[in-house]
């Protein structure tokens, strides 16, 4: 009888276990492989005075689950919630931000998941230009939204809450699927492994399967939508 296939999922073990649970359901053996911690940064105090005076007209954007936690953190020491709409990218930052806003869902969710589709569905709102347009998270983040919304003239203001750092550790072994969710996740794999080609990876998102295979990772697919149920989709072909 043959082993089942083994899938590394690139997460630290308390955000693995859905994408785990999937992939075992599956007929599929599982690892954990974490590859980025966040350190947070701290917030001067203009940029809280920028947070704290968000108002009706304004536009938050919040990228990662990781934003969310570190704003809702901020809010609880500096005051409420302000009364400015709320952007995020994917599905678990909007269940995340619901935590913020009362359970109301994000005025805004990309619906394609990336950074450049909430841009094109923000800018259909058609926005003013004098109103404020506030990143809160990564402090390097991935460009494609704030590119977007520079082109069409309404730039971002960033606040950086958060520095990704790769985690060190030793590389899965060769030939086994890893899955990954980010491009700071490409980046830590590639500085753990010695031969790229030998390491085939599964990627969540657009943005990440272009970093990995830039990198020369061997791409084997990518996920529909950043969800659990996509990858047993996957896996199930």
């Amino acid at each position: 009888m043959n082993a089942a296939p083994v899938l590394w999922i690139g997460r630290a073990q308390d955000r693995a276990a859905r994408w785990s649970d999937a992939a075992q359901a599956s007929g599929w053996q599982t690892q954990v492989l974490p590859l980025i911690q966040s350190e947070a940064l701290p917030i001067s105090a203009v940029d809280q005075a920028l947070l704290s005076g968000l108002g009706k007209e304004d536009t938050l954007f919040l990228t990662s689950v990781q934003a969310v936690k570190q704003f809702q953190e901020f809010i609880t020491l500096c005051g409420g919630m302000p009364s400015c709409a709320v952007a995020v990218v994917g599905p678990a930052t909007a269940k995340a931000a619901a935590g913020i806003l009362g359970g109301r869902e994000p005025d805004f969710t990309a619906p394609q998941h990336t950074g450049e589709s909430l841009a094109e569905l923000f800018l259909a709102s058609k926005p003013s230009a004098q109103s404020k347009r506030v990143f809160f998270g990564a402090k390097h983040p991935n460009p494609d939204l704030g590119g977007a919304l520079a082109v069409a003239g309404l730039p971002l203001i960033f606040v950086a809450a958060y520095h990704v750092l790769g985690t060190p550790g030793p590389p899965p072994p060769s030939g086994e699927l890893v899955l990954l969710f980010s491009p700071s996740g490409v980046a830590s794999l590639l500085d753990r492994v010695e031969q790229v080609s030998a390491h085939p990876v599964l990627a969540v998102g657009p943005t990440t399967a272009a970093a990995a295979e830039r990198n020369g990772f061997p791409l084997r697919g990518t996920l529909a939508s950043p969800t659990p149920s996509s990858l047993t989709a996957f896996l199930k072909q």
